[in-house]
């Protein structure tokens, strides 16, 4: 609907897009991504999880062409930075285009996050923010064009505003996702990194009640996903395979 201003227009189909993202393969298939703009977006060929990937980053460019909006901005520099870091691209040529696109897409992001921040925008929005642009950041650290430090920093920057913000529960709720990240970051992108910085980081996830947050639904085994990095924490923490047992793996889903 054309009559409403462009920030909440693309606010709306940055909503939709993650919504999609987060859903299993026949919601998003049926509910989501069907009418003529909707369907437009699905590549052709088999809609698995690679498919839905591509069709959100699809619906995030609508958005961030109609409105910039760092939420947006953030998920098409997390697709190609995705590309990267699975070893999708097909050559360094290809691998120089997807950095280019990943540095202005993280250029546009940054200043409306900054904005955001500046308007007042709620804590938990913020957190969010930072998380997405920790992940897209991995993409170039993995392609040599950052250092593990601006990494590092981005997500502490989402922790420290998520711990000082305890009356937002969203922001609240964050925490342990934020945490996951940043190991998952050093253990799996890192060629070299502390195994005690990594269950220093994971430990305060321990103190959490596994009923109380949706975070360890999360870390529930999921088909439609790869659950290497999951698998990689836990060949350095013993506790975070403990939680994963708690959680309904099975030592053979280790292996």
């Amino acid at each position: 609907d054309e009559s409403y201003p462009k920030f909440e227009r693309s606010s709306a189909i940055s909503y939709v897009a993650s919504t999609a993202l987060a859903s299993d393969l026949d919601f998003a298939k049926n509910y989501i991504f069907t009418g003529d703009i909707w369907s437009g977006f699905l590549p052709i060929g088999n809609f698995d999880r690679e498919a839905l990937e591509l069709a959100v980053r699809r619906a995030f460019e609508w958005s961030a062409d109609l409105y910039s909006i760092f939420p947006s901005e953030y998920r098409i520099a997390w697709w190609y930075s995705k590309q990267i870091i699975e070893g999708k691209t097909k050559s360094d040529e290809e691998i120089k285009q997807f950095v280019a696109i990943i540095k202005d897409r993280m250029t546009k992001g940054n200043v409306s996050l900054a904005m955001a921040q500046t308007a007042g925008t709620f804590p938990s929005r913020v957190v969010a923010g930072y998380i997405l642009r920790g992940i897209a950041l991995e993409g170039l650290f993995v392609a040599g064009e950052n250092n593990i430090e601006e990494v590092k920093n981005t997500y502490n920057q989402a922790l420290a505003i998520a711990e000082v913000n305890k009356d937002d529960i969203e922001a609240y709720a964050r925490i342990p996702y934020v945490r996951y990240d940043l190991a998952s970051f050093l253990v799996n992108r890192v060629k070299t990194y502390d195994a005690e910085e990594i269950r220093d980081i994971l430990s305060p996830i321990y103190g959490y009640d596994i009923n109380s947050s949706a975070f360890f639904g999360f870390l529930r085994l999921d088909a439609e996903r790869s659950n290497k990095d999951i698998i990689a924490l836990s060949k350095v923490d013993p506790r975070f395979k403990t939680l994963l047992l708690s959680l309904g793996w099975k030592e053979s889903d280790f292996k």
